[in-house]
């Protein structure tokens, strides 16, 4: 599956931002901002600087990840799929969904990633296929995804003091594993199947294992990504629709539930998104959520409701494929993927960043853009 976000917070999962005030909302100074880029075509990482105007620029030189050539004759597949923090921000993980293994990389003192070590996993017919990867919000444990339709599991890991993932065990889940969302109390691992149309709770044990499923929810079609508010109170789903040829683009849903008292998720509603909805981005304040519509050229902002419902305020046009929006740490400006997946359009606007300023509405103003590798897909923002 092609497949949020910067400074997220891990034990939520890969879509909440972290320092950021939503709505244009500001922290004070800090001495240095960055961010990365996955791009899965080019089988690197983009390092960059945050300006105080909220200009990138170059920190450090792409830094390369594992290329595995044996699936397809020696054509690559495309690499990550995502990448992000330990709870101490002093490592990095990228889930390699093309070699089937999660890169680690520890944070220098300047920012920029240094590779330490790769975490293999099932490799070959049955590999794992890896997406994502989140930890429990002491940083002792992580769990990573298989989006494999036959090797269907999520993965258990210990994390050693140095960073390095070490196996704890395996969860067969009876379906592929598309994304995976941990509540801010570590007390629950939510787990999509793309193929499955659902939705899925998982306990999570004091020793860090993951016990036996809950009832499952059914989701839109073809459940991409998911993403609960900081608070907790509520989890969003999006629905990309199908990934098989002839990859014909129809617009996608956004699956809206309440997480109750005990965890369960009770459905508020489903809404429209456009071709093919990535992934969901909330503010920290959990009054705005962004979705990148990966099939189309629009990013979507929505206004929280208090009853947890989303409602549309902007429809941004950005260029071809935009797959995911990240922050800077400060809340204030905003930066948007083009992964160039936009199946309705012969635009080759893509293999770029497009910065934006964030508004007091939440709207989004963009002033400017920067290049990237080849297929930019997910980025990530730390401060220092």
């Amino acid at each position: 599956m092609k497949t949020i976000i910067g400074g997220l917070v891990s034990a939520v999962g890969l879509s909440t931002i972290a320092g950021c005030g939503g709505g244009g909302g500001g922290s004070a100074h800090t001495p240095l901002t960055v961010m990365y880029c996955t791009n899965a075509f080019s089988f690197d990482i983009s390092q960059y600087k945050i300006g105080s105007d909220g200009a990138l620029s170059t920190l450090a030189p792409n830094v390369r990840y594992t290329v595995n050539v044996s699936y397809t004759g020696g054509r690559p597949l495309p690499g990550s799929e995502s990448i992000n923090f330990d709870p101490s921000h002093r490592h990095a993980y990228l889930a390699n969904l093309g070699a089937s293994t999660i890169d680690e990389y520890s944070v220098a003192s300047d920012g920029s990633l240094v590779y330490f070590g790769s975490y293999l996993m099932d490799q070959g017919a049955n590999a794992t296929e890896p997406s994502i990867v989140v930890f429990t919000a002491d940083g002792r444990h992580a769990y990573a995804t298989s989006e494999s339709r036959t090797n269907h599991k999520l993965t258990e890991f210990t994390v050693k003091p140095n960073g390095a993932l070490a196996l704890l065990g395996t969860v067969d889940t009876g379906n592929d594993v598309g994304h995976i969302v941990v509540d801010p109390q570590g007390r629950f691992l939510y787990v999509t199947s793309y193929f499955g149309n659902t939705v899925t709770r998982y306990p999570i044990n004091a020793d860090g294992t993951i016990g036996s499923a809950l009832t499952p929810l059914p989701t839109g079609a073809g459940p991409f990504a998911q993403t609960m508010t900081p608070n907790g109170s509520f989890l969003y789903v999006t629905n990309l629709g199908t990934l098989f040829p002839p990859y014909i683009p129809t617009p996608g849903t956004i699956s809206e539930y309440r997480v109750e008292a005990d965890g369960s998720l009770t459905s508020i509603g489903s809404l429209n998104a456009g071709t093919g909805p990535g992934f969901l981005t909330v503010s920290a304040d959990s009054r705005f959520a962004y979705v990148g519509n990966l099939h189309d050229t629009t990013v979507m902002v929505f206004a929280i409701q208090g009853d947890g419902t989303l409602s549309l305020i902007q429809t941004f046009n950005t260029g071809n494929g935009p797959v995911q929006v990240t922050f800077s740490p400060n809340g204030r400006f905003a930066y948007i993927a083009l992964t160039g997946a936009d199946l309705a359009s012969g635009s080759t606007d893509a293999n770029k960043i497009v910065e934006c300023t964030v508004n007091a509405d939440g709207t989004l103003t963009q002033f400017g853009t920067v290049a990237t590798g080849a297929g930019p897909d997910y980025m990530l923002a730390n401060a220092f």
